[in-house]
């Protein structure tokens, strides 16, 4: 009888045991996942400001060369190719699914995977990046701009336009 009772108090404390610890891994968890992605990032960027955040399923090809500002937020599902400099300023948002690029092809070139070349990518301060938008290489975009979901920006954007479309063009200003 008492080798029962033990049996079963032991098998109560091992299933409390098991659900406290399942129960810590599922809260606590994502957010080590997160705190250590960002370290990841921090320690990988050419600069990385306070307070900003890169979230999941991200890429980023040359993140040597990419700078972040304070407070910026990159959406999930990002793709970034900085190898030729992107700048993105303080305070800026950039959607999920957008695509920065700041490297192409030249179209006279016979066989364009040797034809790569590069043009740096700048986004000021207090840009908002809609859910989708691409920036291609060479681009700045100025201050306080907006740039609408599924843009295709080809060419400068001044501070504090609202720019849509494909290509993107500057529909007002702020």
């Amino acid at each position: 009888m008492k080798r029962v009772i033990l049996n079963r108090a032991i098998s109560f404390i091992a299933d409390i045991t098991y659900l406290f610890d399942t129960l810590l891994k599922w809260l606590h968890f994502p957010l080590y996942i997160e705190l250590y992605r960002q370290e990841i990032w921090s320690r990988s960027l050419k600069a990385m400001g306070d307070n900003s955040k890169i979230l999941a399923g991200t890429v980023i090809h040359g993140a040597n060369s990419l700078s972040i500002g304070s407070s910026v937020v990159i959406g999930e599902n990002c793709h970034m190719w900085a190898n030729g400099g992107l700048t993105i300023g303080d305070d800026s948002l950039v959607a999920a699914h957008c695509t920065l690029t700041t490297l192409t092809h030249n179209q006279d070139g016979i066989i364009y995977r040797k034809t790569t070349f590069s043009a740096p990518i700048t986004i000021g301060k207090n840009v908002w990046l809609g859910y989708g938008v691409t920036v291609l290489p060479g681009v700045s975009i100025g201050d306080n701009a907006i740039i609408g979901a599924g843009a295709v920006v080809t060419h400068d954007i001044p501070p504090n336009a609202i720019a849509i479309g494909v290509p993107a063009r500057v529909a007002r200003q702020r």
